[in-house]
């Protein structure tokens, strides 16, 4: 059942590279969105994505997927008016996945790890002081997968607060115990909001997950595209 218990997160993993639907199921604005995308790996992206998280979306509201009304906050995180639950979606590489809950708000994110970066440059440019110190510590062939874990819990951060790129990734800081995160220090406005819990899910050896969600929900429960079945009740 795709439908969170309490205290539950759903992770939704939606596959890119398979069959592309058609538009029937995007909003209007949706459509326009994409009728503007050049890159045809976009385009299927965009549109397998989206339609995943509509389908998903319509099952936990009862009504079809075309029917589900998305609006954006105030930083352009999307959000169903009214709703009891909370959702977030992140794709990267071939794969996208889409947390699900009753409590919230939570943020997902998901990066496909790129065998060879300048990590160390990217480290200095988008981390804290404290941050880039830890880092650092790491060997050269350790420093990939550190990276991404830290960059992930950082963006999951930042889609749940729900400022997106609007706050500067190295306003906060993260302290990164194994596969888990704390939050040390944040901006003073933000300060009011949480308390978070960050933990690092590995789905593969190519790609790292990481949530953010409201502390108190720490119970993950993963399914595929295949479960969600054709979304219309």
């Amino acid at each position: 059942m795709l439908s969170p218990a309490a205290g539950e997160v759903v992770i939704l993993e939606i596959p890119l590279d398979g069959d592309v639907p058609g538009d029937a199921n995007l909003a209007d604005n949706e459509r326009r969105r994409l009728s503007r995308m050049r890159s045809e790996a976009k385009r299927r992206e965009f549109i397998v994505s989206r339609d995943a998280m509509r389908r998903a979306l319509g099952q936990l509201l009862g009504r079809s997927a075309s029917e589900v009304a998305i609006e954006l906050g105030e930083h352009g995180k999307p959000e169903v008016c009214g709703a009891d639950f909370h959702f977030n979606l992140s794709h990267s590489g071939d794969r996208a996945v889409l947390a699900l809950s009753r409590e919230g708000p939570i943020g997902i994110d998901i990066e496909a790890m790129a065998p060879r970066r300048p990590f160390a440059r990217l480290a200095r440019r988008f981390f804290a002081a404290s941050e880039i110190e830890w880092f650092e510590e790491y060997g050269e062939d350790d420093r990939r997968e550190a990276f991404y874990r830290l960059w992930t819990l950082k963006e999951a951060y930042l889609k749940a607060v729900g400022t997106g790129l609007s706050m500067s990734s190295r306003a906060f800081d993260i302290r990164v115990d194994g596969a888990l995160g704390e939050l040390r220090e944040v901006p003073g406005d933000l300060s009011d909001r949480g308390p978070w819990h960050l933990e690092t899910v590995q789905l593969d050896g190519a790609y790292v997950v990481s949530i953010c969600t409201p502390v108190g929900l720490v119970s993950y429960r993963r399914v595929t595209l295949n479960e969600l079945g054709g979304g219309s009740p």
